[in-house]
């Protein structure tokens, strides 16, 4: 009928006929326009004509919305982690947020489970990803993996919320697991967590910073040998954690021709085998902007008032 067909050593592309650069061939294949889905039995995909993958079943979309099923298998191999095979399943769970579930397997160090969580609202947005290993046959620790939150919250027309949380179970995890050069040199991990405001004249930021050292060549130690606890002078690279750090600014203010504004921030620095304390910093200042379309002058004067604790 119009919204079913049949077909047997059929092929499916949506490509145009006249350029077709990959298709599908089946044994049984069938089209179902109702719920935008097909299925086939003994299914070769192909690219440029040559065949890349044989599935004996798989269940795909024929337009352009989400479904749930199995992705593109993802296979790799380095000398840490030895041949890597991962096949995803996709869950498309409701309109506004969806699961992806992919278990992968490393010859060397063992399964590994990757997940990654998505939710969208109006005032809300959230990415979830999250990988945990049971055990790593090679370094025998008990478990491993990541964690990657990231979220954007808007509770009216003047406040929201970000948070962005990084964290791994060792400072190995991306020597040993990082997919690229990019991600296997990082050496610092940072996370923070914010409540933004902002008005006609003002702005505001509350919240926090902390890091997470991802390579054990810059860990904190003794230069004299033996433990931290006591050292006379660590050495410490891990930045400080700025907790809590509030930053309040005046947007520029016209009076007449001139420009009142400030801006102000308050932190609490900490930091383990090292000098911890507080900073306050105030900047009022005051300006005469002088502009054309082609350029512009702008006399400032200013004070800068630090009190540290």
């Amino acid at each position: 009928d119009p919204d079913h067909s049949k077909m047997s050593y059929g092929t499916f592309s949506t490509c145009d006929p006249s350029e077709r650069q990959w298709e599908m061939r089946a044994n049984d294949l069938e089209i179902d326009k109702v719920r935008n889905e097909g299925y086939g039995h003994g299914v070769t995909l192909a690219y440029q004509g040559v065949p890349f993958l044989w599935l004996p079943y798989m269940s795909f979309p024929i337009d352009e919305g989400r479904h749930s099923g199995f992705l593109m298998p993802v296979i790799g191999y380095s000398n840490r982690r030895g041949f890597k095979l991962g096949i995803p399943y996709y869950l498309d769970l409701a309109p506004n947020y969806d699961l992806t579930l992919k278990p992968i397997e490393y010859t060397k160090r063992g399964p590994f489970l990757d997940t990654e969580f998505r939710y969208l609202s109006e005032w809300d947005r959230l990415m979830l990803d999250v990988g945990y290993m049971p055990k790593d046959d090679v370094t025998d620790e008990t478990s491993r993996g990541y964690l990657r939150l990231q979220n954007w919250a808007t509770f009216n027309a003047n406040w929201g919320a970000t948070v962005d949380v990084h964290r791994v179970s060792d400072d190995r995890y991306l020597r040993d697991f990082g997919d690229s050069f990019q991600s296997t040199a990082i050496s610092l991990l940072p996370s923070s967590a914010y409540v933004n405001g902002n008005g006609g004249w003002w702005n505001i930021a509350i919240g926090g910073d902390t890091w997470q050292v991802s390579d054990p060549s810059i860990e904190s130690f003794c230069p004299g040998g033996g433990s931290l606890q006591g050292c006379a002078n660590p050495v410490v690279y891990k930045p400080y954690t700025r907790l809590p750090r509030v930053a309040f600014n005046i947007a520029p203010q016209r009076y007449g021709g001139f420009e009142a504004g400030m801006e102000s921030e308050y932190i609490n620095f900490h930091r383990g085998y090292s000098l911890t304390g507080r900073r306050l910093d105030l900047y009022p200042h005051l300006s005469y902007p002088i502009e054309s379309l082609a350029w512009f002058v702008r006399p400032t004067v200013g004070y800068r008032i630090t009190q540290y604790d």
